[in-house]
C-alpha cells in the first residue's frame, strides 16, 4: 500500500480512537514552549479548531463500522511500526557516525599539514627578525603555531584510534542496521495485514474524502494553535499568507 494510503487509514482510525491519537502523535510531536497568541492568532486558532472538528465529524460519519478488537490490533501494529522506524533511525545514525571517522581523520590530517607549514614559516620569520621587537613578535607567533600544531597532532591521534575502533565496529553496526531494516519491513507488513482485516479496502478505494483526510492530518499534526502561531508570524513577512489560508480553508 502506498504511504499516503497508510496515512489516510491512520487518520481515519484515529478520529474514532481518541486514546490512539494521543499515543501515536506523541511519538512525533515534541513539547515546545508556547508563546502567547495575539487576538488575531486566537481567532485563527478557533477557526482551525472548528475545521478540525468538522473534518473529524465528516470522517466519523463516513467510516464503516469496525470491530473494536481489530481496531485495537491495528493501533498496536502502528505503535510497533513507529518503534521500528525509531530503532532503524538509531542504528543508521550509529553506522553513519562510525563511517564519519574516516572524514574526520582526513580533516585532521589536513589540519596538521597546514600547521606544520605554518610553524616552518614562523621559524623562518623569526630567523629573519632584525630587531628585538620583531623577534619578540615572531617568537609569540611561532609559539602560537606550535601550540596549534601540537593540538592538531593530538586530535589526529584520537582520530586514528577512533578509525581503528570504527573498522572493528562497522560490521557489527551494519548487521544491527540490517536487523532493524528487517524488523521495520515486518512491522509494515503486520500493519498492512491489520489494515486489510479492518475491511476498509472498498472505503479507501474511493477518493471522495481525500481532501478531508488531508486537511485532518495537517490540522492534527500541526495543531490549530501551531498553525495560528505560524500564520501570524508568516503574515508579518508575507502578506499573501492570510489570503492563502482563506482560500485553502
Amino acid at each position: 500500500m502506498h504511504k499516503i494510503n497508510q496515512v489516510i487509514v491512520i487518520a481515519g482510525l484515529l478520529t474514532v480512537m481518541p486514546a490512539g491519537v494521543a499515543r501515536v502523535l506523541a511519538a512525533d510531536n515534541k513539547t515546545v514552549p508556547e508563546t502567547p497568541l495575539t487576538a488575531e492568532g486566537n481567532t485563527l486558532a478557533e477557526k482551525y479548531g472548528a475545521l478540525l472538528k468538522a473534518a473529524q465529524a465528516e470522517i466519523e460519519t463516513a467510516l464503516p463500522k469496525m470491530d473494536e478488537q481489530r481496531k485495537a490490533a491495528y493501533m498496536k501494529m502502528c505503535e510497533a511500526e513507529l518503534a521500528a522506524e525509531a530503532e532503524l533511525a538509531k542504528r543508521q545514525g550509529a553506522l553513519d557516525a562510525c563511517r564519519g571517522a574516516v572524514g574526520l581523520l582526513e580533516h585532521r590530517k589536513g589540519w596538521v599539514s597546514k600547521a606544520t607549514a605554518a610553524v616552518a614559516a614562523a621559524e623562518e620569520k623569526l630567523k629573519q627578525a632584525a630587531t628585538d621587537d620583531a623577534r619578540k613578535a615572531a617568537q609569540t607567533a611561532l609559539e602560537k603555531e606550535q601550540k596549534n600544531k601540537a593540538t592538531g597532532e593530538e586530535e589526529l591521534k584520537k582520530s586514528e584510534a577512533a578509525l581503528e575502533k570504527a573498522k572493528t565496529e562497522e560490521p557489527k553496526l551494519a548487521g544491527e542496521l540490517k536487523v532493524a531494516q528487517d524488523a521495520l519491513a515486518k512491522a509494515q507488513a503486520d500493519t498492512l495485514k491489520a489494515v486489510n482485516e479492518l475491511g476498509l479496502n472498498s472505503f479507501l478505494a474511493s477518493d471522495k474524502l481525500d481532501a478531508t483526510f488531508a486537511k485532518y492530518v495537517v490540522l492534527t499534526q500541526a495543531t490549530p494553535r501551531g498553525l495560528a502561531e505560524f500564520a501570524c508570524r508568516a503574515r508579518s513577512r508575507r502578506p499573501w499568507w492570510r489570503s492563502y489560508w482563506r482560500m485553502t480553508c
